[in-house]
């Protein structure tokens, strides 16, 4: 049997350890998260714009975008 002084130092070091692999996850969902509301976004960007505005290119389309 460990002397308490060498639990104490494994009680702290699994501490922390869990505590790194559940921030670790939570940084996983986060990002899955922050992913799927970008995608999101860029859909419902796209149905708003349409291809009415994006159809038009070069000069001609600079021009009806500044008017």
């Amino acid at each position: 049997m460990y002397d308490t002084a060498k639990r104490v130092a494994l009680v702290k070091q699994r501490v922390r350890e869990n505590t790194r692999r559940r921030q670790r996850r939570d940084i996983y969902g986060l990002s899955a998260a922050c992913l799927l509301l970008f995608a999101a976004l860029m859909q419902a960007a796209g149905t708003v714009i349409g291809q009415g505005q994006t159809a038009a290119r070069g000069v001609f389309g600079a021009m009806l975008l500044r008017e």
